[in-house]
Order: structure tokens, then sequence, then C-alpha cells
């Protein structure tokens, strides 16, 4: 493979997908709205690690940056929640986010005050807290004051915004009546499942999509049989997806062969997921048995669980 030419990735290309498409729709309508009625709104993206939530966000991100806009101005603040947050350390991020050099200076409540006079000027119209599960993680219930910053934050800064983590995020909506109306909108973000009903044809039509970006020949990814090996390979996740398609190509382009073929993704799921996978436990051998790797050591043992 040439030196001087880009690696392949399927991390550039953005595919429609129903789920992707739902998600970016629902963002919108709250993002409209907020604008609309002057009011804060908000809304939850909330599914397991992997699935495409920050695809999502980003590329609605990056819809919203690029219309005309006033030099000095920070239409979306992107903030990550920090991995014990509390009213204070959360301002901060925020603040952070938005270039503050004092950020981490103030009271919690000061921290609020400086957040609503910087949106107001920086014109932004959108919020978005990743991570946010870490609202609620380390703690049997959100503490009340955590929720109460949010609630104010809303309240005063009349934004969207969206509230981006694992299912359990809900936990922190429920916590609050006040916040849950606030964020009425959640969009359920997934995981593909090829043995629920309906479940099979999306998750094949986005491998279809992949295949026709591909640089180099492949094997037919949508058959019966290679569907089933791509879905217990990733377990249904995009993240996984991409990580084998993308070194399939780069194995490919580096042969002589220059096909992906079985053993060319056998290796890549080695590369990529699982790099002791016995033969029989590697969707893409034909020794595989075709069960979900979701066995004690396997790449998704439990991960239902710790995705809740």
């Amino acid at each position: 493979m040439s030196n001087n030419k880009l690696p392949f990735t399927l991390r550039t290309k953005v595919i429609e997908y129903p789920q992707l498409v739902h998600a970016r729709d629902r963002i919108r309508q709250v993002h409209q709205a907020a604008k609309f009625c002057k009011k804060g709104r908000g809304i939850a993206l909330l599914g397991p690690s992997g699935v495409g939530k920050t695809t999502v966000l980003e590329e609605y991100m990056r819809s919203v940056l690029a219309q005309q806009r006033h030099p000095g101005t920070k239409p979306v603040v992107f903030v990550e929640v920090p991995s014990t947050p509390s009213p204070k350390s959360l301002g901060a991020a925020v603040l952070t986010a938005m270039g503050d050099k004092f950020a981490h200076r103030g009271s919690a409540e000061e921290k609020l005050a400086r957040i609503v006079i910087l949106l107001k000027g920086l014109q932004t119209e959108m919020i978005v807290f990743d991570e946010a599960q870490h609202l609620v993680e380390r703690r049997r219930t959100p503490t009340g004051a955590t929720t109460d910053w949010l609630k104010n934050l809303l309240n005063a800064s009349r934004v969207a915004v969206v509230l981006a983590g694992l299912k359990k995020t809900e936990e922190l909506l429920f916590s609050n009546e006040q916040l849950r109306r606030r964020f009425s909108a959640i969009a359920y973000y997934d995981r593909f499942d090829i043995f629920m009903s309906g479940g099979a044809q999306p998750f094949a039509e986005l491998l279809f999509s992949f295949q026709e970006l591909l640089p180099v020949p492949a094997l037919k990814f949508v058959t019966a049989d290679t569907v089933t090996r791509f879905y217990h390979a990733s377990y249904g996740l995009i993240d996984y997806l991409i990580m084998i398609i993308d070194r399939a190509v780069w194995l490919a382009q580096d042969s002589k062969a220059c096909e992906i073929d079985l053993s060319v993704l056998a290796q890549a799921f080695r590369d990529e997921v699982w790099s002791l996978a016995p033969n029989i436990r590697n969707p893409f051998c034909l020794e595989f048995n075709m069960l979900p790797l979701i066995g004690k050591g396997e790449p998704f043992d439990d991960f239902d669980v710790k995705a809740a």
C-alpha cells in the first residue's frame, strides 16, 4: 500500500440507516422547539457504547456549524461529563467547553450564572452532555443537587440540552419530575439484533451500504451466512463492524490477493476484536459454531448487563 495514500476508513462515511435518521430527526425537533419557544428543552440519546451515538451527534453538530454564523459565536457546546460529577465540576466542564479561562473558579451557582451569560453572548443554541451515565453510575440514586443544577440550567439558559449516554442515564430523569418533563423526548439507540423480528433486514442493508464503499473486491457481505457471521463478530455494534471491515481492507490492500475473503475477515477479527479466538469461536472461520460470543472471557461477555 502506498505510503502517501490515506488509509481507507468507514468512519468518514455516514450511512443513512433508520436508527441514525430517527435519532438525528428527534434531536433536530427538540433543537428547533427550544429556538421557537425560547424555552429550555431536553432530549436523552440512550444506548450502549459502540452503537453509533457519537456519529449521530457529530453529524448533527456539523450540520448546525455549517450554517451561516457570526464570527465568535458557538452554536453548539460539547461537554464530556466528569467521571465523578457534582454541580460544581459539571459547571466547570461546561465553562471549559465554552472557553472560559477561569472555569474552575466560583461556586456552582456562580458558575451557572456565568454559563447563562456566556450562552447568550456566544449565541449558543444547544449543549451536548456526553457520557451522561456518569451522573448516576457511581451512586445508587442521582443526587438532588445534580438534578436541580441541570433543571436550573434548562430554566435559565433556554437552549436545547442533549444527554447522551448508557440507558441507566434514564434514572437521572426519573429522579426529578420537573427534569423528566423537560426531557420528555428520549431516543433509544440500541445495537442491531438480527434474531429479533424485522432485525435482520436493517443490519443487512447497512452491510450492503458498507460493501458499496469498499476500495477492494470482497465476498458478498449480504448472504444469510455472511450476515450471521458479521453479526456474531460485532454483536450488532457498528463500532466493532467498522473496526473489522477497516482492518480487512488494510489486510487486502497489503497482500497480493487484494481481496477480502473469509480468511482475511478472520484475521481482521483477531486483530481488532479477539486475538486469541480459537477457530471454533472466530465467526469468519469455517469451523465457527454459530453461537454468540457472550461466554466467560469472550468479547461480549455480560455486555447487555453492563450496557443497561
